[in-house]
C-alpha cells in the first residue's frame, strides 16, 4: 500500500501502468476526503500507439472509472501501458 501525503485541499495523483494491468492500493489516511474523485486516462491497445496528422485520435484523454473507495484507501486498476490522473477532492 502507497501513502499519500496529508492535505486539506484538491490532490492530483499521476499513475503510470507498465507493461502489463495492475492493482494500486492507495492509503488515504489523513486529511484528505475520498468524497469527490475523478479521473482521466490516456492509454491505447497498442505501445507504440500515437498521434499522427492523418490520425490524430488515435491516444487521447478518457474519462477513467476503475477505481473504488474503501474507508481510507482507494484502489485503483491500471491497464498495461496507461497514464493515469486522478483528482481528489
Amino acid at each position: 500500500m502507497l501513502p499519500v501525503p496529508k492535505s486539506t485541499k484538491q490532490e492530483t495523483i499521476l499513475l503510470k501502468g507498465q507493461n502489463k494491468a495492475s492493482t494500486i492500493h492507495l492509503d488515504m489516511r489523513g486529511d484528505i476526503s475520498l468524497a469527490e474523485v475523478s479521473g482521466r486516462i490516456l492509454t491505447s491497445s497498442s505501445m507504440d500507439a500515437r498521434n499522427t496528422f492523418d490520425e490524430p485520435e488515435n491516444v487521447k484523454p478518457i474519462p477513467f472509472k476503475h477505481y473504488s473507495v474503501a474507508e481510507h484507501t482507494l484502489e485503483v486498476e491500471l491497464p498495461a501501458m496507461s497514464v493515469t490522473v486522478l483528482t481528489i477532492c
